[in-house]
């Protein structure tokens, strides 16, 4: 398995350009970024919190959501099936970087910090 795919699976997508949109969006604590050196490139993934979760939660369609996945509470120790109700966030994650962070990353071209990459 690759090292990409690893990091997929575990819930980290990658960034091709690490954008102002990016920045803020780890400013706000509502994404965590990880810069990882794999055959020799650097590879910046991004993973967004559970606060970042719940606060985007608008973006994915009332049919496919189940809000008992955004409550992040004491009680997450107490379910049973942790392993379910992490899967199912990372079936969100995967959505919304598929279809609102892929296209606010390319709006947002125009304004990359070039040297955060390098």
């Amino acid at each position: 398995m690759t090292p990409r795919k690893q990091f997929e699976l575990s819930g980290y997508f990658p960034i091709k350009i690490h954008t102002r949109f990016f920045q803020d969006l780890e400013a706000k604590g509502e994404i965590v970024v990880k810069k990882k050196l794999i055959y020799e490139k650097r590879i910046i993934y991004y993973q967004f919190t559970p606060r970042g979760l719940n606060n985007h939660k608008k973006y994915i369609p009332k049919i496919l959501r189940l809000d008992a996945v955004f409550k992040v509470k004491k009680a997450d120790s107490d379910i049973m099936n942790k392993d379910l109700l992490e899967g199912l966030r990372n079936i969100y994650r995967k959505y919304l970087h598929e279809n609102f962070i892929k296209k606010q990353g390319l709006k947002d071209k125009r304004k990359a910090f070039w040297w955060t990459i390098r």
